[in-house]
């Protein structure tokens, strides 16, 4: 599936799509620059940007492999990258979130910076990549602890609490960042 222009608007509510779903077959690619809808977008398939993206919706979920091939993401909302450890996010030159991700993947890389303004929970052991990236809220496993390594060529910001000092499968197993 190709989306050669923007889907929905990102301004008028009445021109927002409710909602988007693609099958696991095959694979998507967004030309258009946006995706605009009022509730979920699920993205069953191998996903592929071919122009700076913006994803918004109430829920944003990413199932498959994504591949930036040298473009940005934007999620507005909540997001949900992978559904196995095989999916990688690859390719993207930056990387934002607003609201809360939950990480089921054992790598995403950027070129650039990555901020995840909301809570971000790890449901896999992970590596993130990038130059400055930044986690706003809590950063905590999904219930069984969770390792994370950090390789930042810029510099890491943790703003919110580590793991849990209470409930035992919030912890992480390990946090390492890199000396750069």
């Amino acid at each position: 599936t190709v989306l050669s222009g923007v889907v929905g608007s990102s301004s008028t509510v009445g021109e927002k799509l409710s909602s988007l779903s693609t099958d696991a077959a095959g694979s998507t690619v967004i030309n258009g620059g946006g995706v605009y809808t009022t509730q979920a977008q699920t993205y069953a398939d191998n996903l592929a940007l071919g122009a700076g993206t913006s994803l918004s919706g109430s829920a944003v979920s990413t199932l498959g492999t994504v591949v930036g091939n040298g473009n940005a993401l934007s999620v507005t909302g909540n997001a949900v990258f992978g559904d196995g450890v095989a999916d990688t996010l690859t390719g993207l030159s930056s990387l934002a979130v607003s609201g809360t991700t939950v990480l089921n993947t054992r790598a995403l890389s950027t070129t650039g910076a990555q901020s995840y303004s909301g809570v971000l929970t790890l449901g896999a052991d992970s590596t993130l990549s990038g130059v400055g990236i930044t986690v706003g809220g809590v950063l905590k496993s999904d219930g069984t602890n969770r390792s994370l390594v950090i390789n930042d060529a810029g510099a890491t910001v943790l703003s919110g609490v580590v793991g849990s000092s209470s409930t035992v499968g919030e912890k992480l197993s390990s946090l390492s960042t890199d000396a750069a």
